[in-house]
């Protein structure tokens, strides 16, 4: 719930400066809109290609994400739960690791976690 408030609150704070194209953004179309678009430009262009949003999340350099965002977001509160969830733990398979430093395991045995990914609207 809190990452979906946060969303929420970047969104409305970003949105001046999101292109009218990120369709999976709400009030832009969603997939409809998306595919009609792709549908409109298949005769000036030969290819598509699906993209790993999984993948492009994982690649983010949470330290540039942490200054683009504070850049645009001046509420202190919105920008405490925003670090703490790029600073946060996660857990793959029983192991555990900070999200600073992917594939560095921590040993520990067991802990909360949130393995989430980056939400949508900081990619």
């Amino acid at each position: 719930m809190v990452l979906k408030a946060i969303a929420i609150v970047l969104t409305e704070h970003l949105r001046p400066n999101l292109s009218t194209r990120c369709f999976h953004l709400a009030g832009t179309g969603g997939l409809k809109a998306a595919v009609r678009e792709v549908d409109q430009h298949k005769e000036d262009n030969a290819f598509v290609f699906r993209t790993d949003v999984k993948g492009y999340y994982a690649s983010i350099d949470h330290g540039v994400l942490w200054g683009i965002v504070q850049q645009f977001v001046a509420d202190l509160a919105v920008l405490d739960l925003i670090r703490q969830y790029l600073r946060r733990i996660v857990s793959d398979g029983g192991n555990y690791m900070s999200i600073l430093h992917p594939g560095h395991l921590l040993g520990l045995s067991s802990l909360a976690v949130d393995g989430g990914v980056v939400p949508e609207a900081l990619g």
